[in-house]
């Protein structure tokens, strides 16, 4: 069997290892942890021994000096001459070296380097002896807090020791009360807390010699054997104010000095106020314990280590001879997967085996999907940062007075700008009320793309050209029906954007060339307003491995939220400034049209009487007549565009309210040969204002007639065809003339008030038809051919009962 890195075999025997490994590790680290914890314990175990034992011999070293003094203190005449007498005055100084000197003949080594004082009994000093470089250093600290200590004590109280920091030594002083001599009140002596004592504590207690002895000056680092600076900050302030308190007796800290571990138990030393002055420290070198530690740890490790060796060598074979069969379909479906199926597979193995064969390629299709949804979730914070300004941009950039599909332009050309929002493609589908359907308008491609193109990265592929330099030119040729379910008819009708970070031929968008672009990544986002629905922009990340986030989704959201606004506001100012020029024009139409009545009145009755007379002057009024009726229907005209009325919807068949328009025009039709045909291929009815939509087409139909009347051909046609548009819910209208048609800019502004390329014609008539049309949420368009044809096409809204 051929094993390869990612082969099922080799990932059993390693999570199997795993799993031992785990198991042991669980097992060791419980062993570990007791075993450390217990190794570690002893540390702090033997400081608290080292400082409580430190504490015994301080007590026990005091307690000696103060029975030192007491013994040689107890018959000072001893060491005088016997001549003199008890009530010769004594030189105290004298008797202060004397005592100094027996104390130093008992223990040289302990109080060679102390200060012995007399205290008179009003707490002066009546002598003094020690070393002179020591009095001095005390000479020049004016404290005397130990003549007031003594003074507070009464007669009965015991002997005691005391501490105190002149300037920056800790001193001890014992103070051994006398009373066989009125005049002295105690003997005191002094001595600095130096290295010598320092050494002494630490061969009493047995430390080793990696162990260090030290002297802490409030915060600050004395004196000892731990190789750093006097003076130098020791302990941290929050520590200081502990040991602030009166409530440690010991303290212990953890610290690290010249790399090397040390375990800290500090002796608090404090005054007779109880003011913390210092400390006496034990420092326990740690380096052997973390030796221990390391060792036990490298042995758990090496035992992990066999095991899975071990477990590896065993287990492998047994997993070899199990996984075997299985191992062969695996290379069976490789081989099926690059085309060759003469594939011969002798297994003996039944049951889930011959389930995986025929589940396999739904799984790859199950991986393949979950990779896309996990590369999906690695979109950076900058990205969405640089994505949210330049949708500010976008937003600061749109302009109400352009048109509405130029700012939509400019959306998709920033979607598909590096400086932009940077994706490879964006196609933009217009939707069409007329068809019910989006209708490609063009696409536009990130420069980036063609640039990869160029160097040769993506020339090799076939269908590059087709999917982006031959894009735009067949982008027109989609069309995709918005009442069919897909996903770009889905996103439109629900106005949402619709993303998926996958490949586009996987889904029904609607429209086969789409999903034979290669799309990756895609975005379908909606463009619309409350009034009206202009379309989707459809954008993908082509040759890109950038996948669509819900956060750049939510982006994109308030892109299209405040585009509707931007247009919802643009529609509303065009209907605002249609209806103050419809009011203006109403107020002109009631000041000219209200003084021209009565005229027109007499004018027609003259009229009617002339032509009951004179044969003479018959044909000019007849002429007159004609002109008066064009007036009145120029004023009805104006009339109606001014009017804001409402409207009253009914329900009501197309093809009658079409007779009923051509019966009211056949003389007229008749008499200038003109055929006009009416072609019913589907009988609908719409729901709307029979009267206004008459009118619309009445307008129609009159603007065709005058175009075929003004046609040298002979055979005047107009031709109305009626239907319903295929797979909509939509009535179409087509009104065709072979008249002599109309230029391109006369297209351009058919349906502006009082443009009119007819003589004496209001230019209102197009304008009424128009607005109704509008009003009745339907469309109306025109093509034109000069000299040829024109056809009129509206599209309406069928009537359906349900709705």
């Amino acid at each position: 069997m051929r094993l390869k890195k990612d082969s099922l075999l080799l990932k059993i025997i390693f999570y199997n290892n795993m799993a031992v490994l785990l198991t042991a590790s669980m097992i060791a680290f419980i062993l570990t942890f007791i075993t450390l914890k217990d190794i570690g314990a002893q540390v702090p175990k033997l400081a608290a021994e080292k400082i409580k034992t430190l504490d015994r011999y301080y007590t026990f070293y005091m307690s000696k000096m103060r029975d030192d003094i007491s013994m040689i203190s107890q018959n000072p005449n001893t060491f005088f001459n016997s001549d003199i007498s008890q009530n010769d005055t004594l030189n105290y100084q004298l008797f202060s070296d004397k005592l100094k000197s027996q104390l130093e003949k008992q223990n040289y080594k302990i109080y060679s380097d102390t200060i012995f004082s007399i205290i008179g009994k009003n707490n002066e000093i009546l002598g003094e002896s020690g070393d002179e470089e020591v009095l001095r250093k005390f000479s020049i600290s004016k404290s005397r807090n130990y003549l007031n200590f003594i003074n507070k004590r009464s007669k009965y109280q015991m002997k005691t020791s005391f501490w105190e920091k002149i300037p920056d030594d800790i001193i001890v002083r014992i103070s051994v009360p006398y009373y066989g001599d009125p005049e002295i009140k105690a003997y005191v002596l002094t001595f600095v807390i130096d290295d010598k004592f320092l050494e002494v504590c630490h061969d009493f207690m047995g430390l080793e010699a990696e162990d260090k002895m030290f002297l802490l000056s409030g915060g600050n680092y004395s004196k000892g054997t731990l190789g750093i600076s006097t003076g130098e900050k020791f302990l941290s302030d929050k520590v200081r104010s502990e040991l602030q308190l009166r409530d440690h007796k010991y303290f212990f800290i953890e610290k690290t000095l010249n790399k090397e571990p040390y375990y800290m138990a500090l002796y608090p030393i404090r005054n007779t106020n109880g003011i913390f002055l210092g400390s006496i420290g034990i420092a326990l070198s740690q380096g052997e314990v973390i030796r221990i530690k390391t060792l036990v740890f490298l042995f758990i490790a090496s035992v992990a280590i066999t095991l899975i060796l071990f477990n590896s060598i065993f287990f492998g074979k047994i997993f070899y001879k199990t996984l075997t069969p299985l191992a062969e379909v695996a290379e069976a479906s490789d081989r099926i997967s690059q085309g060759d199926y003469d594939v011969d597979l002798k297994i003996k193995s039944t049951g889930e085996i011959g389930t995986l064969i025929m589940s396999f390629k739904k799984m790859i299709k199950t991986i393949r999907c979950t990779q896309n949804e996990l590369k999906s979730q690695n979109l950076k914070l900058q990205e969405n940062i640089f994505r949210i300004n330049v949708i500010e941009k976008l937003l600061l950039g749109i302009h109400v007075e352009d048109d509405i599909f130029d700012v939509i332009r400019s959306i998709a050309n920033a979607l598909t700008s590096e400086m932009g929002l940077g994706y490879s493609r964006a196609i933009f589908l217009r939707y069409s009320r007329e068809i019910e359907s989006l209708v490609g308008e063009y696409a536009i491609i990130n420069s980036n793309v063609i640039e990869t193109k160029d160097d040769g990265v993506a020339g090799a592929v076939g269908g590059f050209r087709f999917q982006s330099e031959s894009l735009n030119e067949l982008v027109s040729y989609i069309k995709i029906p918005v009442r069919k379910t897909s996903l770009m008819a889905d996103s439109v009708n629900d106005k949402k954007i619709i993303y998926h970070n996958d490949r586009g031929y996987k889904y029904n968008l609607g429209n086969e060339f789409l999903m034979s672009l290669g799309l990756n990544n895609f975005i379908i986002i909606p463009i619309y307003s409350n009034e009206r629905d202009y379309g989707c922009i459809l954008v993908d990340n082509f040759m890109k491995d950038r996948v669509v986030t819900t956060e750049e989704v939510e982006l994109l959201n308030l892109l299209i939220l405040n585009l509707g606004i931007h247009f919802k506001n643009r529609i509303l100012e065009e209907e605002k400034i249609d209806n103050e020029r419809a009011i203006t024009i109403g107020k002109l139409s009631e000041k000219f049209l209200d003084g021209r009545k009565p005229l027109l009145e007499k004018i027609d009755a003259i009229v009617e009487k002339a032509k009951l007379g004179n044969e003479n002057f018959r044909e000019e009024f007849l002429e007159l007549e004609r002109e008066l009726l064009n007036v009145k229907r120029e004023n009805s005209i104006l009339t109606d565009y001014s009017d804001m009325k409402e409207y009253r919807f009914e329900v009501f068949d197309l093809e009658a309210l079409f007779e009923e328009i051509y019966n009211e025009h056949k003389d007229n039709m008749i008499s200038n040969n003109i055929t006009v045909s009416l072609f019913v291929k589907s009988r609908e009815r719409v729901y709307g204002d029979r009267a206004e939509l008459k009118k619309a087409f009445t307008e129609i139909m009159d603007n065709a007639f005058d175009a075929v009347i003004k046609s040298d051909k002979t055979n005047k046609k107009i031709n109305i065809v009626l239907s319903r548009a295929k797979n909509t819910e939509k009535v179409r209208i087509r009104i065709f003339d072979n008249g002599i048609g109309m230029s391109e800019s006369q297209l351009q502004n058919i349906y502006e008030p009082f443009v009119s390329y007819k003589k004496n014609a209001s230019g209102l008539g197009l304008s009424i038809a128009y607005r109704i049309i509008k009003h009745h949420r339907g469309i109306i368009k025109f093509e034109s051919q000069e000299n040829v044809s024109t056809q009129a096409k509206i599209t309406l809204n069928a009537y359906k009962e349900e709705k």
